[in-house]
């Protein structure tokens, strides 16, 4: 089985279109490029021009240029530019090539095309269930809705330096907790363990809690506690450090979201996604939770009063926790009417 990650990687932004290069569709059902490209030779007819087009000599200088196309080998000494296979392209070559393999990959080619496609189709879904919600609820839940759409939008994309100058070390992706810190409880006592400084109390269901301690800006002693949920930081598509909300308490699960963003930063990389296209699906499934919390810091600055803020984000926490969702995705209207 092939990993979909990989057969991704090789979907390219060309003409509008996604299309998969001669190399590397050859590298995937195990035969040399000029065996696929004399198998399409022989049978022309069946690959018109919205099924398959040559690369002209600047498209091909802008692939190398890029890295896109550094991955296979050959594309050095080759003498003439690849042919690029749209979808309905792809689906014809198992029928040229005649193998098990070739049939297989393209079951699995098939699948990674559709999961672009409902990739970029989930943000007009969520934008239609909230209109469709919004109609069959009176006025008074306008507030709401109007929140909610202002959740919908992602945050304006930070400019990057010029290409070739990043400011921020690299970094590999990786997940982690955030630390955040707490008055120390009034019953914890304080105690010293390997040099380090440390708090033990009882919490209300009587169980033991340890955690370090440190001293807060007004001189207070603070417990330092580490946050329920893993962070994923990675760099997007643009080469810049994001940090996002996993909504995972285990590791094995934030590291299952962490290479969904990194797949897609290489979908934006190698053109097959737009920075705004990403960043709508990052920003459809970062925590419910997080997001209201953002737009009540939006209120707060945009001069409302203390009331409304309130109001609004008891709304929103309210009909979240009630039908259960996470996140921006989740939006269900059956769920709501329930």
């Amino acid at each position: 089985m092939i990993p979909a990650e990989r057969i991704e990687r090789a979907i390219l932004m060309l003409r509008g279109q996604r299309v998969m290069l001669d190399a590397d569709l050859a590298d995937l059902y195990g035969v040399e490029t000029r065996v696929l490209t004399q198998a399409v030779g022989r049978n022309k007819d069946r690959f018109p021009a919205d099924f398959m087009f040559r690369l002209t000599k600047d498209e091909f200088d802008d692939l190398k240029s890029q890295s896109v196309i550094s991955r296979s080998g050959e594309w050095g000494g080759r003498r003439y530019p690849p042919y690029a296979f749209t979808e309905q392209g792809v689906g014809m070559l198992s029928s040229v090539l005649r193998s098990k393999r070739a049939v297989q990959v393209n079951i699995e080619i098939m699948r990674a095309f559709v999961r672009l496609r409902q990739l970029l189709a989930s943000h007009a879904d969520l934008a239609r269930k909230v209109d469709a919600l919004e109609k069959k609820y009176d006025a008074q839940f306008k507030v709401v809705f109007d929140a909610i759409r202002q959740l919908m939008t992602p945050p304006p994309v930070k400019k990057r330096g010029r290409i070739g100058f990043i400011s921020e070390v690299e970094i590999m992706a990786t997940v982690y907790r955030k630390t955040y810190t707490k008055p120390r409880p009034k019953n914890a006592e304080t105690f010293a363990r390997k040099g380090e400084r440390l708090a033990r109390w009882k919490d209300a269901k009587g169980k033991t809690r340890i955690a370090k301690l440190t001293t807060g800006q007004d001189g207070t002693e603070r417990i330092i506690v580490e946050a329920a949920t893993f962070t994923a930081k990675y760099r997007d598509g643009a080469g810049v450090v994001r940090e996002m909300p996993t909504g995972c308490r285990t590791k094995d699960g934030a590291l299952s979201v962490l290479n969904d963003l990194t797949d897609r930063a290489e979908h934006v990389r190698s053109g097959v996604l737009s920075k705004a296209q990403a960043d709508i699906a990052d920003h459809q499934h970062t925590k419910l939770a997080d997001h209201i919390d953002a737009y009540g810091d939006s209120l707060r600055s945009s001069g409302v009063t203390d009331m409304h803020r309130k109001n609004t984000l008891g709304y929103l926490r309210r009909l979240a926790a009630d039908c259960s969702f996470a996140v921006l995705a989740d939006l269900d209207r059956s769920t709501l009417e329930r």
